[in-house]
């Protein structure tokens, strides 16, 4: 670049697509699709199914809330599910038969990313070095099993989110009421789906390395001061701690609330005599 500046730029992208052609004969027995499910008795359920992605989210679509009485009264009865009552989720008559089961589950989200990219930017200026590398991936949905499962509306602690939670008529069109006893709100749904992308800053380095007239007098041959930042910062969408979930070739992208990224700080000194 002139005047000692050095720049070095590097990426990379790879484009997904995916979709499921066929299944094994016998698994036409079991409604022609292959399922995993996790949490709750299966309320986070993954399937695949000829014409869609491998994996995908497999549940019910959210409309909003139920008011009042009035509501539920003229919605689509949704007994077969469980009792429900105003503040519990009000969920789509996919199949139109004016009753809401099973029946009415459907493709809701799509673990896998259309793309993933990734880059590196190295710059040295008179003796400071500078190298960033950062990662990220475009497109995807994750499940959020935490504060929507199992027994996320009890009196325990909540998520920030659940403050906003209907507490009557016209408080909430989205997040339930806070009751355990309300297990109709546990049925996988829309309400788990996320924004599963995000970029990350994986490292950051800066060092300095000083000039050999320096180091001469010391008997050295070099001498390099540096730190590193492994994790620096993640922009993302959804509400876990981290964008990036275990799992297999069938059933990923679940956020079963595992722990947050470490931010890691290092301090270095290379000597060389």
């Amino acid at each position: 670049m002139g005047k000692g500046l050095r720049l070095s730029v590097s990426g990379n992208i790879t484009f997904l697509k995916n979709k499921v052609i066929s299944l094994a004969e016998d698994l036409k027995e079991t409604g022609g699709y292959l399922s995993r499910t996790f949490a709750n008795n299966g309320s986070a359920e993954a399937r695949s199914i000829p014409g869609y992605p491998v994996g995908s989210f497999y549940g019910y679509i959210v409309e909003g809330l139920y008011q009042d009485s009035a509501d539920i009264a003229k919605s689509p009865d949704a007994s077969s599910l469980g009792s429900y009552r105003p503040g519990d989720f009000k969920f789509k008559d996919v199949n139109g038969d004016s009753v809401i089961t099973s029946a009415d589950r459907t493709v809701i989200g799509n673990p896998s990313p259309k793309f993933i990219y990734g880059g590196t930017i190295e710059a040295d200026y008179k003796g400071f070095s500078l190298s960033v590398d950062v990662g990220g991936v475009q497109g995807n949905d994750v499940f959020r099993t935490w504060a929507s499962l199992e027994s996320p509306f009890q009196r325990v602690n909540y998520a920030a989110f659940q403050t906003s939670a209907w507490h009557g008529e016209g408080t909430s069109n989205w997040v339930p009421i806070l009751s355990q006893q309300d297990r109709f709100n546990y049925n996988g749904s829309t309400y788990n789906i996320e924004n599963g992308s995000y970029f990350r800053i994986r490292n950051l380095q800066l060092g300095y390395s000083f000039s050999n007239k320096l180091i001469d007098r010391w008997g050295m041959r070099s001498l390099r001061l540096y730190i590193n930042e492994q994790n620096l910062k993640t922009w993302k969408h959804n509400y876990g701690y981290s964008p990036e979930f275990t799992g297999d070739a069938t059933a990923f992208g679940f956020d079963f609330a595992g722990g947050a990224l470490p931010r890691i700080t290092t301090f270095g000194l290379n000597v060389t005599f």
